[in-house]
């Protein structure tokens, strides 16, 4: 314990399959489904972009901040125009889940076309067996994940349409909260969140919390968030946690202009009776001890810490005072469960948390206080390598990590017949008359003559009328994720 307690000031928490006392172990193997265990299909980071987006090389992609730090804010149309498709394709795949958490950046730019496509598409999942709960992540209330103040920028990206706005933080909330709301009712969990039972009246309060206005900055203002319990009555309770809560903190994210809100994440803490840990010390006192806790946000626990844009350079490590989230300690284990880093594969670790903040010259308010967390980082349904994640919860964690298993030979062929496709069969886009340039499966769409909104939609026509004629309607799915892991790896690779 003494060595343990060491490793963790010291920030050094970093073993991926360590057994430590009283549960809470990570481990990668064989899920098995029965009824002794609860099942969690775990998903994230489609970042679904909307089709009337406009500008957005203008905006970002001649910025050589934003090539060398943002990478991921902005993708080939080819892997945009299948990332719904993609993200279908594994919630398929979660055969047997209990329970669906999605961890946050289904939209791109927090456009309510991408969000509301997002959470429509996961309402089709849930059902009176297995629920679907989920977290605000950064690209779900920010112009490419980062950009909050520069609004006018915001609607460009999202078409400048009114019958599109860009949602404030607010705004995104709200439909949150709907529908893990109608999730807990159709699968018989109880829910409660941060807007009180009476959920009319918590909207009003949360947008007077909020700010009103056009949104900017809402995600800096006390009591800007959401926070959530869900619990199954059969000993699983689950916290879904608002980790872009930054009322607390002196949060002016910018490097050289640009502004960086997405970078790291947050939650409010320092006042006792606003702030989302303390609404989370009241819940948690105030409802029975459950057998397992899971945590769910879209940051990880280390990236709840401040940080120099662009660099995973850790300045403070007491923030957020995470450990109220453990008391009462569960009865067996605890697992804090998270996304944002698009990792190409599920990151296992286990961590040691205090109730108070520990640092080396006050070590003594720490001492015997900490606790161990079973952590896993899951990655990207979207970017390289494409993947979800299912895992069964008891005293353990066991993982599997769910990647697009589609013939490799059929697929090959696929991606053969999209480099032999030529125009006019598809409309040539910035004079390429053959292969993948006509589907958006290259790097053009960085090219200064690129027109995102002509030639995108250019890219999507051809993509869409190839998979209708070259597929069937039972595998026309498996197409569209042949095609999104394709284009993911080309865009990794040529990164």
């Amino acid at each position: 314990m003494l060595i343990s307690f060491v490793i963790s000031l010291l920030g050094l928490n970093g073993c991926t399959t360590t057994k430590v006392s009283h549960g809470s172990a990570v481990l990668e193997g064989t899920v098995r489904r029965s009824d002794e265990t609860v099942v969690v299909g775990l998903i994230a980071d489609s970042q679904l972009q909307t089709e009337k987006v406009k500008h957005y090389v203008s905006l970002w992609r001649n910025s050589w901040i934003d090539k060398h730090f943002l990478p991921l804010s902005i993708r080939s149309p080819a892997l945009d125009v299948s990332a719904q498709e993609m993200l279908k394709y594994f919630l398929n795949r979660f055969h047997g889940a209990n329970v669906i958490l999605y961890l946050g950046d289904a939209a791109n730019n927090g456009c309510l076309d991408e969000l509301s496509s997002a959470l429509n598409l996961l309402g089709k999942f849930r059902s009176e067996k297995r629920p679907v709960f989920f977290v605000i992540g950064n690209h779900d209330y920010l112009g490419a994940g980062n950009t909050a103040t520069m609004f006018e920028n915001r609607k460009e990206l999202c078409g400048a349409e009114e019958s599109n706005p860009p949602l404030s933080k607010y705004e995104a909330l709200k439909r949150i909260s709907h529908f893990n709301r109608k999730s807990a009712e159709v699968a018989g969990w109880a829910y409660l969140d941060s807007l009180g039972e009476d959920i009319d009246e918590g909207l009003r309060a949360l947008k007077d919390r909020c700010g009103s206005g056009n949104g900017h900055e809402q995600h800096l203002q006390d009591g800007c968030y959401l926070a959530g319990t869900a619990t199954n009555g059969q000993g699983m309770q689950i916290l879904l946690i608002d980790t872009s809560d930054y009322a607390d903190k002196n949060h002016q994210a910018k490097f050289a202009g640009v502004e960086m809100y997405g970078e790291w994440g947050w939650m409010s803490f320092l006042d006792k009776t606003t702030s989302q840990t303390s609404w989370f010390s009241r819940q948690l006192k105030s409802q029975y001890v459950p057998r397992i806790r899971i945590i769910a946000s879209h940051y990880s626990r280390n990236d709840l810490r401040l940080k120099i844009p662009g660099l995973r350079v850790h300045l403070s490590k007491s923030v957020g005072r995470p450990g109220r989230l453990f008391e009462p300690y569960p009865q067996e284990s605890i697992y804090w469960i998270s996304a944002h880093t698009h990792a190409e594969k599920p990151r296992p670790s286990v961590g040691w948390i205090s109730k108070n903040a520990c640092k080396i010259y006050t070590f003594w308010r720490c001492w015997g206080q900490t606790r161990p967390v079973g952590q896993l980082n899951i990655g990207s349904t979207t970017d390289w390598e494409p993947h979800a994640v299912i895992a069964e919860v008891s005293s353990e964690l066991i993982y599997e990590t769910i990647r697009i298993d589609v013939d490799e030979e059929w697929c090959e062929e696929v991606i053969r017949n999209l480099r032999q496709a030529t125009a006019p069969d598809y409309e040539s886009i910035l004079n390429e008359q053959k292969g993948l340039g006509l589907f958006g499966m290259d790097k053009n769409y960085w090219a200064e003559s690129w027109d995102p909104e002509r030639h995108r939609k250019l890219a999507n026509k051809n993509l869409r009328k190839f998979v209708k004629e070259t597929s069937t309607h039972d595998d026309e799915l498996e197409t569209w994720a042949c095609i999104g892991k394709t284009a993911s790896w080309i865009e990794k690779r040529k990164r």
